[in-house]
């Protein structure tokens, strides 16, 4: 198979976006040492914790509009999509501010953070910040704008880094690393609404609650089907950091955390990368109806070539190099490490493939696998529980994961061959 299917263009607009995104994944790798001699286990537990409502929420705060931005004929009907996914962004944040109002203590009690009341009010701010964050970033995606997708996405890093590196050395450890996660979305966010308001193709679109209506009519399917399919996805992806807080302890959560924050650095270097060029160019090529099986291949094939090496090193020496670089007491998030391993490179060479069920409308297949995904997962960590061992739960969990990445890789390439 050549490589060169993939074109010029395509390596140009997925190394901008690397470059940047690699800074932006340096910069928490940088401070996590330090970072783990500023906070306890417990308290990376607690920023699991809520980084798991929030993208749970987040994913479908959208209506999943933000999915659907690349796909308008022109500029005009895109942004005014995108402005209709803003509302309902706004409105989804002040619906979970009510909801946690009036039930949060007792949810959050339930779940084993008793209190931590000040989660009340972060958990609907950290939605509003996420969810915008996306929409914005597909906006500058649709205009090649990847220079400045690249720097809104170190300012999110690089902020909230620095936040969370200034309230631990304040002493003020409890919440600081849930307000530098919330200070980066925010900010980024900000950057990411004045690159759009001032971009050449958009900044003379008006909006118009009329042409709103039709775009939001028009992708139905996103907010019917894929809203559910994400949140399931969302949830399933999520549970880990909710459930082994509530199963087990804050510390077995922060162990898994530091372990995911670490593990899909490599994986959202260059698979984040490839999806946001890769999901432009399958479309344009798809529109053109040009063959789109060879080309998702090769993409597979380079990330299956560039993930050799990184998690070779993760499977044979992880807790040692946890230990080494985080301390001794973090040892034990190294051998959670090297459990998900598989996983985690299946996830690599998959992530960039799951567009195509939007594109070619497999969405309620996808779904479905979803959904079985989900019981899978919860099974699995439920086993661990009664087994009385994070180590069988997430041994059971990242079994699951690569049964399920194998099938959703060959499923999607079968997809491919008969698209056009």
């Amino acid at each position: 198979m050549k490589f060169n299917l993939l074109g010029k263009d395509f390596y140009k607009d997925v190394f901008t976006l690397m470059g940047g995104i690699g800074i932006a994944q340096v910069i928490p790798i940088a401070v996590s040492p330090i970072l783990t001699r500023l906070y306890t286990p417990e308290e990376f537990g607690l920023l699991a914790f809520y980084a798991a409502w929030i993208a749970i929420i987040g994913v479908v705060a959208t209506g999943r509009y933000e999915m659907a931005i690349l796909m308008p004929e022109n500029d005009s009907k895109a942004k005014n999509l995108a402005a209709f996914a803003i509302l309902l962004v706004a409105g989804a944040a002040l619906i979970t501010l009510f909801v946690f109002l009036l039930f949060g203590k007792d949810i959050i009690a339930y779940l084993g953070f008793e209190g931590f009341d000040l989660l009340i009010v972060l958990i609907p701010a950290g939605v509003l910040g996420i969810a915008l964050f996306q929409v914005f970033i597909y906006l500058l995606n649709r205009t090649r704008d990847y220079k400045g997708m690249a720097t809104a996405k170190i300012c999110r890093s690089g902020g909230g880094s620095g936040v969370q590196l200034l309230l631990g050395y304040a002493s003020f450890s409890t919440y600081g690393l849930l307000f530098g996660k919330l200070f980066g979305d925010l900010i980024s966010t900000a950057y990411g609404w004045w690159l759009s308001r001032k971009n050449e193709r958009l900044k003379d679109v008006h909006l118009n609650w009329g042409e709103m209506k039709n775009q939001a009519k028009k992708y139905r399917e996103f907010p019917k089907v894929n809203a559910p399919h994400a949140l399931t996805n969302t949830s399933s992806s999520s549970l880990p950091n909710i459930l082994l807080a509530s199963f087990f302890s804050s510390g077995v959560a922060g162990f898994y955390s530091l372990s995911h924050r670490m593990c899909f650095a490599p994986v959202q270097l260059i698979s984040s990368s490839v999806q946001q060029v890769y999901s432009r160019t399958l479309t344009e090529r798809y529109n053109r109806d040009e063959e789109i099986h060879d080309f998702s291949l090769s993409v597979c094939k380079q990330l299956s070539l560039a993930a050799v090496v990184p998690f070779g090193i993760l499977l044979l020496f992880a807790p040692a190099l946890f230990e080494f670089v985080f301390g001794e007491s973090w040892r034990e998030a190294g051998v959670y490490s090297q459990i998900l391993t598989p996983f985690l490179f299946l996830v690599f060479i998959v992530s960039p493939l799951t567009y195509i069920p939007l594109l070619l409308n497999e969405q309620r297949k996808a779904f479905k696998i979803d959904i079985v995904y989900l019981f899978l997962r919860v099974a699995a960590l439920t086993g661990g529980l009664l087994a009385g061992s994070a180590w069988i739960a997430i041994a059971a969990f990242s079994a699951v994961g690569v049964a399920v990445q194998l099938y959703l890789l060959f499923w999607i390439l079968s997809l491919t061959k008969t698209a056009n």
